[in-house]
């Protein structure tokens, strides 16, 4: 039985060829720069070889790796660390997001929206889990959809997901590359509440050092401070601050300290010491301040 494969279906195989074909340049920006953050691990060999196919079709890729240690399917803490480093990359940057999260279940008939997106001169890439609402929150985008769908296969789409990179680094337009997109799979971080007399937020990332990052910004402390003394309560009220210190050294070894760091999110913290896991803090926990 033959099969009758779409007109676009063939004008992409016929692309993929031009590209595998020697003699033809597979990339003309020499200055391109990739950066990665998946949830694949440093263990096997998706990553290497994810690499590998970059790099042949583009030798002189500067790839970048963001991390890949994420929590397998966590686009939360996936959309934290990339929200909080990708301005500093040049203009131009592409950042691809290796993982598909949790937001379709285990319905293999779901389509998967496979993106490309330009917001505030970056490009990120990936599938709409919902990580592009989260990292973008509330920022203008424009936005393409590759020719993938739930039928296709993964040599398919590692194929289209390289040969839609090649294409941007050649400055094709994005409407050259997919389909126009203009709505995000919406998702929400949580998010900090108030009154006249506290300040309610949650943990909502644990980084490396076992420090716990929440989520209240130091423009928000000040402004519902108003100069006014305060309490920071940990863990139901079982841990208490009244200070907040500007770096570890205002502290003596393994004494607790809150302070602001460098993207202006409370953090809190033991001077040499792990203060996640001997506080007893997890992901989402509860920190309340309150105004005295």
């Amino acid at each position: 039985m033959i099969s009758i494969l779409p007109k676009t279906t063939y004008f992409w195989l016929r692309q993929i060829y031009k590209l595998s074909t020697p003699g033809i340049p597979r990339c003309l920006n020499e200055m391109a720069i990739i950066t990665l953050t998946t949830d694949w691990g440093l263990r096997d060999h998706y990553l290497a070889g994810f690499k590998a196919d970059l790099l042949s079709r583009n030798p002189s890729l500067r790839i970048i790796d963001i991390s890949h240690d994420i929590e397998h399917f966590n686009i939360l803490e996936a959309s934290f660390i990339v929200q909080n480093c990708f301005r500093r990359f040049p203009p131009g940057t592409v950042h691809y997001l290796g993982l598909s999260g949790n937001a379709f279940g285990n319905n293999p008939a779901v389509n998967r929206h496979h993106l490309l997106l330009k917001s505030e001169q970056h490009y990120f890439m990936g599938i709409d889990s919902g990580i592009f609402s989260l990292i973008l929150e509330e920022l203008p985008f424009e936005a393409v959809r590759l020719p993938i769908t739930s039928t296709s296969s993964r040599d398919q789409v590692h194929a289209l997901y390289m040969h839609s990179l090649a294409l941007l680094w050649q400055e094709e337009n994005l409407a050259n590359i997919g389909s126009p997109h203009a709505e995000l799979i919406k998702s929400f971080s949580p998010q900090p509440s108030f009154d006249q007399n506290s300040i309610r937020g949650n943990v909502i990332y644990i980084d490396s050092f076992d420090n716990a990052i929440i989520n209240i910004r130091r423009e928000l402390f000040e402004r519902e401070r108003n100069n006014r003394p305060f309490r920071i309560q940990l863990r139901k009220s079982a841990y208490t601050l009244e200070h907040i210190v500007r770096n570890y050294d205002d502290v003596e070894v393994g004494e607790i300290m809150a302070f602001f760091n460098k993207r202006n999110y409370l953090e809190i913290a033991i001077n040499r010491d792990k203060a996640s896991s001997l506080l007893g803090m997890k992901l989402m926990d509860p920190v309340r301040i309150e105004f005295l």
